[in-house]
């Protein structure tokens, strides 16, 4: 295994993205780590890449992540024609995809359908805070609803051209969208959804918190618990596998010029981590977590922000709503994900469930749905949202 030292320039970028996101405390000292920079490495060196090694076999494992973000992608149309877009699925098929069994024959792929892994099982199901509630009863729930709307609603008025209280189809330039009763589509809000209720919460308020009491010592599979839950985290977030759903929007967000460095922050701060437990420099893993987590939590309500602002910008838009209901619903999806952000110095999330279900009811909570919003309305929650970091909406709408 190869392993580089940090170098001075990189610190020194990265010193830079931390400054301007700390100017809505005055410059203060963070009383967590928000960026690489504030970590005390200890000596530990960080990899150049997210691979170790143990008696020249790979350390590194996390196949069941790439499992279920396989089927994520079956379920919502990303391969293949099998899911929530295809009219002939019954609610039935639908809802057994999202909660497999091995072998149930719903998934035509032959490694998935015969994998025991399944989504629903580990939705709103994170050690920290849903495992065994009611909350995470009613999370998994929800995403069966929209399962349910789209077949009895959505699929019957497939043809029907879209208006309000009538579901059916929007015309978006070249591509059709297929929105409910109340204008949004389900499958943006299932898909991105469960980047909060599926890839955040199992990998920050899951896996990261069970390592402080996992054993380093006994390896078996060639990794440490430790070790194994620490990669099942980075599975959840940064797996090559991930074209559609965090990383993807991860790399958006990077992107603007606002935000430019987080993504390296991010992937930087699982390598320190990772060499950490390696090295058992417990501290410097902690430090590495408190970064990962508040840049994962930056990065859902930078990203839902930017699709309020987005359908905003497009409600009077002459070609109709579609281009407007689309983003909106896509908003909605990382709205509903703020409920899984957590906040790195306590154990608390971002959003109590009363802020998200208030949030979203402002949205969609009229009769009428995304066919009632005005730019005002998005504008407030825009804020809302906003107020909760160190960005601002012109920031993250841009």
């Amino acid at each position: 295994m190869r392993k580089v030292v940090l170098s001075l320039a990189v610190v020194t970028a990265l010193s830079f993205v931390s400054c301007s996101s700390d100017d809505n405390n005055g410059g203060a000292t963070p009383t967590f780590a928000k960026t690489v920079a504030d970590i005390n490495l200890d000596g530990v060196v960080a990899p150049a890449t997210y691979n170790w090694t143990r008696n020249n076999a790979t350390s590194v494992s996390y196949g069941g992540q790439t499992t279920r973000i396989n089927m994520l992608d079956y379920i919502t149309n990303k391969q293949g024609d099998e899911g929530l877009k295809n009219t002939a699925r019954t609610e039935a098929q639908l809802k057994g995809m999202y909660n497999h069994t091995a072998n149930d024959g719903f998934f035509s792929d032959a490694t998935l359908n015969s994998s025991g892994k399944n989504i629903k099982g580990k939705t709103g199901n994170s050690d920290d805070f849903f495992s065994g509630t009611v909350e995470g009863s009613q999370i998994k729930t929800y995403f069966d609803g929209l399962i349910t709307d789209q077949v009895a609603n959505v699929f019957p008025n497939w043809s029907t051209n879209a208006a309000a209280g009538t579901a059916g189809q929007l015309a978006d330039g070249s591509s059709t969208r297929y929105v409910n009763a109340k204008g949004y589509e389900n499958d943006q809000l299932f898909a991105k959804g469960l980047i909060g209720a599926l890839q955040v919460d199992q990998a920050t308020n899951n896996y990261m918190s069970r390592v402080a009491n996992d054993d380093n010592s006994t390896v078996e599979n060639n990794y440490t618990d430790m070790e194994h839950h620490f990669d099942e985290a980075y599975g959840y977030l940064l797996n090559s596998a991930d074209s559609n759903y965090f990383n993807k929007y991860l790399g958006k967000v990077d992107a603007d010029t606002d935000f430019t460095g987080i993504k390296n922050e991010i992937e930087t701060a699982f390598r320190i981590a990772r060499q950490a437990i390696v090295d058992q420099k417990y501290d410097v893993r902690d430090q590495a977590i408190e970064v990962i987590r508040y840049q994962v939590s930056r990065v859902i309500a930078i990203r839902a922000v930017y699709y309020l602002q987005a359908g905003k910008n497009q409600l009077d838009d002459a070609s109709g709503k579609g281009p407007a209901f689309h983003d909106l619903s896509e908003g909605l999806g990382f709205v509903y994900s703020l409920r899984f952000i957590r906040k790195s110095d306590v154990k608390e999330t971002y959003f109590t469930k009363a802020e998200v279900d208030g949030l979203l009811n402002d949205l969609i909570g009229s009769t009428n749905g995304l066919w009632d919003l005005t730019g005002a309305d998005l504008d407030a929650v825009s804020e809302a949202i906003a107020a909760k970091f160190d960005f601002t909406v012109a920031q993250a709408g841009s």
